[in-house]
């Protein structure tokens, strides 16, 4: 959903974080929400993903604090994924099949067709933006 900038330690990106994460899973609205907090520079942010920002600062400098964090969203059309003060909103339940431990099939299963609707709502939505977008600077 984003292009995010690509400098490493070693080998490991803020796309690689972002998918391995414990918490956010390859889930766009929890990155978001743990992003938020690094470009917002609250006290509780991931600090790893605080790193990988900071190594990347160049292509993050615009969006630093909260007039920073409402152009990259306005900018890359992320608006779905926050309410109206752009704080972000997280609706996935952050389920994986591969993680320890027990994990009901049916809510399970029940989850992820959810998220598969929503996000497909939202891919939708958004191309058609971004067509629109296209079109009127052609």
């Amino acid at each position: 959903m984003t292009v995010l900038p690509d400098k490493r330690i070693n080998e490991w990106s803020i796309n690689k974080h972002r998918g391995c994460h414990d918490e956010w899973h390859d889930y766009e609205d929890r990155f978001l929400y743990a992003l938020h907090k690094v470009l917002t520079y609250q006290s509780d942010a991931d600090e790893d993903l605080e790193e990988l920002v900071t190594l990347n600062k160049d292509d993050f400098e615009p969006f630093f604090g909260m007039d920073g964090w409402k152009q990259f969203i306005d900018g890359n059309m992320l608006e779905y994924y926050v309410d109206d003060n752009y704080l972000p909103v997280i609706t996935s339940k952050g389920y994986t099949w591969w993680r320890g431990g027990y994990i009901n099939k049916e809510r399970f299963f029940q989850e992820a067709n959810r998220y598969i609707d929503d996000s497909t709502t939202i891919i939708k939505s958004r191309g058609k933006r971004i067509i629109n977008y296209i079109k009127e600077r052609l």
